[in-house]
This record gives structure tokens, C-alpha cells and sequence, in this order.
């Protein structure tokens, strides 16, 4: 394993992080960043394994009641998946949609440019967000050092060693509490055909996208994600179909608003199978085969180029988790 660096002390701009964290991701084998204060000798009050959303947050309030906390994260940047395939390409790809969508209700008047009947690339719009997510990712680091005074290691795995003690290199660091805060990855449905070229998720579509997807667009549930991710399709002016298991947009309770945002969406050209169950994807999607649905009353076929499927996340649990204890889960 490389050497580790020491940056306490160390004044990192955000430009410096950038670099860093940009070089990290880029040779997959850069040495882990201690930023912890040899002068304190207090015990940590707790140690975050995870630099997401909990466990950056998590810390930071824990830090501003005046207790000592360490946060270690096996990526090179706090933050976890919001800034890397989450949270920050959904507001990327929102804010194309919503330009789009202007575009096209003006198309050719005033300003705006004809977009009518014309299919915009949504793989230089992947491409552009990857090539600035080590923007938010050096702003997370920098105000997380500098300005909220956290103490972490990142670029590092951490070994549990027992209820209160973790193992990082060779260093052990003990805390009263150890909380965990390893985020969430997507649960891939148990299909036919679900591993197949140009079937995507939120997570595997800013990752893996190398090809600029086809003229119609299957996304397979109905909940925020999906919703949101097929709006994106439908302004890029692709065919796009809503597949839900159930009702789509289920957590918006209110019938009335429900079906306002829905006869919007069908107004706009998205369209819309309820309470139908995905049995298989068939062929290569990239290729234009066919996909399969089936509900319990009939079955749908569609040509289609690009799949994408709402994921469910669930929390991630690591080998050395158990010898937590019973607190586990708690």
C-alpha cells in the first residue's frame, strides 16, 4: 500500500483538492490522506465509517456540539454518492430537461432555437458531468477541512476491530461510538436480461454510458427516481415509457395533484403502463431487440435502444461489521 499523507497543518485551496482528487479517481492507486490533530489527545466521541451525506453531516453536527469525531472513507473526497452518481447529475440532467422543455414550447420563436422533431445527445450531457464532479467533490473536502474543522482519513478502507476500535493501515483509532454510514448501492432486479448491454440505473448510467442511446427509452418503475430520470429522456426528445410496477408517482398522496402531474407529463409525450410487472428484457439493447413486460392481464412488447430501471438502494454492510456487536441495526 502507498505511504500515507500527513496533511495536518496543510492549507489544500480547492483547486489543490481538485487536482487531487481528479489524479486519485484517475490512477485508482494513490496513497490515503490523514487529516487528523496530533495535538489533541482526546478520545474521538465517535468515529463515521462513511463520508456520504450521513456520515459528513453526521460528523460536522456531532463537531459543532463540541465533540471530537473522525470520519474514513475509502473514496479520495467526502461526500459520498451525491456529488459522484447521485444527487449532483440529478440536478444536471433536471436542469437540462427543464431548458429543454422550454426550448420545445417555444421552439423556433423568438430566441429559441427549432428543436421540433429533433433528438438531443444525452451522452456529451453524461460525459460533461463527469468531466465536473471533481468540482463538488474538492468543495466538499475543502469546507469540510478548512472552514468545518473535521479530522478523516480518506482513500483508505477501515477494518473494525471491535465495538469501539478501527484499524486503518497501521494505525488504530478508538472512539466511544462507531457509527455507520456506508451508503447505500442500488438493488438490481432479479430479471432475465438485466445485465445486458444498455440497461442502466442512476448509478451505472453516469459510469458506463459509451454510446448515444436510441429514439425511445423504457424506464422500468414509477417512483422520484424514474420520474425524474424519464422526464430528462422525454425533453431529449425520445420516446419514453413509464413501466411501474404499481401506480406511478405512488408517494405523491393527493389524487388531484397526482393526476395533474401526470396528465402533464402525457401532455408533454410521455406515456405511462401501471401495475405492470418487468418479466424480462430481451437482447441487446444497444442493438434495438426487444424488451418484454408483462402485467397480469396482458403482455406489451417495445423496440427500444436504451433501458434504464428505477433502483431500489439499499444500506451497505461490511465483512468486519459484526464485531460490532448486538448494536448492530439499532
Amino acid at each position: 500500500m502507498a505511504t500515507a499523507m500527513d496533511i495536518w497543518g496543510d492549507y489544500f485551496t480547492i483547486s489543490k483538492w481538485q487536482d487531487f482528487v481528479a489524479g486519485a479517481l484517475e490512477s485508482g492507486s494513490s496513497p490515503p490522506i490523514f487529516n487528523i490533530n496530533p495535538n489533541d489527545d482526546r478520545e474521538f466521541d465517535a468515529i463515521y465509517l462513511g463520508g456520504g451525506a450521513a456520515g459528513r453531516f453526521g460528523a460536522a453536527y456531532l463537531r459543532a456540539l463540541g465533540g471530537r469525531v473522525l470520519i474514513i472513507d475509502r473514496w479520495p473526497f467526502l461526500g459520498g454518492s451525491c456529488p459522484h452518481q447521485a444527487c449532483v447529475p440529478h440536478h444536471l440532467f433536471s436542469d437540462c430537461a427543464a431548458q429543454l422543455m422550454l426550448e420545445r414550447t417555444f421552439s423556433g420563436k423568438l430566441w429559441f432555437q427549432e428543436l421540433n422533431d429533433k433528438t438531443v445527445s444525452i451522452k456529451p450531457i453524461v460525459e460533461l458531468f463527469r468531466s465536473g464532479r471533481t468540482g463538488p467533490h474538492a468543495m466538499m473536502n475543502y469546507q469540510s477541512k478548512e472552514q468545518l474543522g473535521l479530522e478523516f482519513v480518506l482513500n483508505a478502507e477501515a477494518k473494525i476491530i471491535n465495538a469501539h476500535t478501527i484499524q486503518v493501515n497501521d494505525s488504530q483509532f478508538r472512539a466511544k461510538n462507531l457509527v455507520l454510514a456506508l451508503g447505500a448501492k442500488p438493488i438490481v432486479p432479479d430479471v432475465p436480461g438485466i445485465q445486458l448491454k444498455g440497461v442502466f440505473n442512476s448509478q451505472s448510467l453516469v459510469e458506463k454510458l459509451d454510446y448515444e442511446p436510441g429514439n425511445t427509452a423504457v424506464v422500468i418503475g414509477g417512483g422520484k427516481t424514474a420520474i425524474e430520470y424519464g422526464c430528462f429522456f422525454n425533453a431529449t426528445g425520445r420516446r419514453t415509457i413509464i413501466v411501474a410496477r404499481h401506480q406511478a408517482m405512488s408517494l405523491l398522496k393527493d389524487t388531484e395533484s397526482r393526476s395533474y402531474a401526470i396528465l402533464m407529463m402525457e401532455e408533454q409525450g410521455m406515456e405511462f403502463l401501471e401495475n405492470a410487472e418487468l418479466s424480462a428484457i430481451q437482447g441487446d439493447a444497444r442493438q434495438g431487440k426487444e424488451g418484454f413486460h408483462k402485467n397480469f392481464r396482458w403482455h406489451h412488447h417495445y423496440r427500444y435502444r436504451f433501458y434504464f430501471y428505477r433502483d431500489w438502494r439499499a444500506g451497505q454492510f461490511g465483512a468486519g461489521c459484526p464485531n460490532i456487536g448486538p448494536g448492530i441495526g439499532r
